[in-house]
Protein backbone atom coordinates (compact mmCIF):
# COMPACT_ATOMS: atom_id res chain seq x y z
CA UNK A 1 0.00 0.00 0.00
CA UNK A 2 2.56 2.14 0.74
CA UNK A 3 4.40 1.84 -2.57
CA UNK A 4 0.90 2.71 -4.32
CA UNK A 5 0.60 5.79 -1.93
CA UNK A 6 3.68 7.12 -2.79
CA UNK A 7 3.25 7.52 -6.35
CA UNK A 8 0.94 10.38 -5.54
CA UNK A 9 2.87 12.27 -2.93
CA UNK A 10 0.40 15.44 -4.01
CA UNK A 11 -2.07 13.57 -1.83
CA UNK A 12 -4.19 12.82 -4.17
CA UNK A 13 -4.90 9.18 -2.98
CA UNK A 14 -5.11 8.32 0.43
CA UNK A 15 -4.31 5.25 2.57
CA UNK A 16 -6.35 4.47 5.40
CA UNK A 17 -6.60 0.98 7.35
CA UNK A 18 -9.26 0.01 9.84
CA UNK A 19 -8.56 -2.85 12.31
CA UNK A 20 -11.63 -4.89 12.63
CA UNK A 21 -12.35 -5.78 16.53
CA UNK A 22 -8.89 -5.86 18.18
CA UNK A 23 -7.73 -3.85 21.38
CA UNK A 24 -6.11 -0.52 20.81
CA UNK A 25 -3.30 -1.68 23.10
CA UNK A 26 -2.44 -4.48 21.08
CA UNK A 27 -3.26 -2.22 17.51
CA UNK A 28 -0.99 0.23 18.84
CA UNK A 29 2.21 -2.61 20.37
CA UNK A 30 1.92 -3.66 16.52
CA UNK A 31 2.44 -0.21 14.70
CA UNK A 32 5.32 0.52 17.38
CA UNK A 33 6.58 -2.68 15.64
CA UNK A 34 5.60 -2.34 11.97
CA UNK A 35 5.55 1.91 11.84
CA UNK A 36 3.12 2.41 8.95
CA UNK A 37 2.83 5.73 6.88
CA UNK A 38 -0.75 5.53 7.02
CA UNK A 39 -3.63 5.79 9.68
CA UNK A 40 -5.01 3.29 10.95
CA UNK A 41 -8.75 3.11 12.40
CA UNK A 42 -10.05 0.75 15.37
CA UNK A 43 -13.55 -0.60 14.55
CA UNK A 44 -13.85 -2.47 17.95
CA UNK A 45 -17.92 -3.16 17.62
CA UNK A 46 -17.25 -3.81 14.12
CA UNK A 47 -19.89 -1.61 13.07
CA UNK A 48 -17.95 0.03 10.03
CA UNK A 49 -17.29 -3.81 9.57
CA UNK A 50 -20.85 -5.00 8.72
CA UNK A 51 -22.36 -1.73 7.08
CA UNK A 52 -19.46 -2.14 4.62
CA UNK A 53 -20.27 -5.77 4.31
CA UNK A 54 -16.52 -6.53 4.99
CA UNK A 55 -16.96 -10.49 5.55
CA UNK A 56 -13.64 -11.52 4.17
CA UNK A 57 -10.27 -10.43 5.95
CA UNK A 58 -8.60 -8.14 4.94
CA UNK A 59 -11.29 -6.39 2.20
CA UNK A 60 -9.89 -3.15 0.33
CA UNK A 61 -12.03 -0.75 -1.21
CA UNK A 62 -10.88 1.95 -3.29
CA UNK A 63 -13.19 5.34 -2.50
CA UNK A 64 -14.18 8.06 -4.94
CA UNK A 65 -14.22 12.29 -4.16
CA UNK A 66 -18.03 11.49 -3.98
CA UNK A 67 -17.64 8.84 -0.85
CA UNK A 68 -18.90 5.64 -3.18
CA UNK A 69 -16.88 2.51 -3.82
CA UNK A 70 -14.95 2.56 -6.65
CA UNK A 71 -13.55 -0.57 -6.58
CA UNK A 72 -12.84 -3.67 -4.08
CA UNK A 73 -10.84 -6.34 -3.46
CA UNK A 74 -11.42 -9.24 -0.83
CA UNK A 75 -8.32 -11.38 -0.04
CA UNK A 76 -4.59 -10.24 0.13
CA UNK A 77 -4.11 -7.37 -2.52
CA UNK A 78 -0.66 -6.95 -4.76
CA UNK A 79 -1.15 -2.95 -4.55
CA UNK A 80 1.89 -2.41 -7.14
CA UNK A 81 -0.23 -4.72 -9.80
CA UNK A 82 -1.25 -3.53 -13.07
CA UNK A 83 -5.26 -4.11 -12.32
CA UNK A 84 -4.83 -2.22 -8.51
CA UNK A 85 -2.84 0.23 -9.93
CA UNK A 86 -4.60 1.03 -12.74
CA UNK A 87 -8.07 0.84 -10.90
CA UNK A 88 -6.41 4.17 -8.47
CA UNK A 89 -4.69 5.82 -11.82
CA UNK A 90 -8.20 6.12 -13.30
CA UNK A 91 -10.06 7.01 -9.79
CA UNK A 92 -6.90 9.62 -9.60
CA UNK A 93 -7.90 11.22 -13.16
CA UNK A 94 -11.66 11.20 -13.01
CA UNK A 95 -11.44 13.24 -9.20
CA UNK A 96 -8.95 15.76 -11.40
CA UNK A 97 -11.71 16.31 -13.93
Amino acid sequence: MDQLRERYPDGSFVVLAVNVDEPEQRVRAFLQRVPLSFQVLLDPGMRATREWNARILPTSYLIGRDGRIRYSARGDVEWTSGKVAGAVAELVKASER
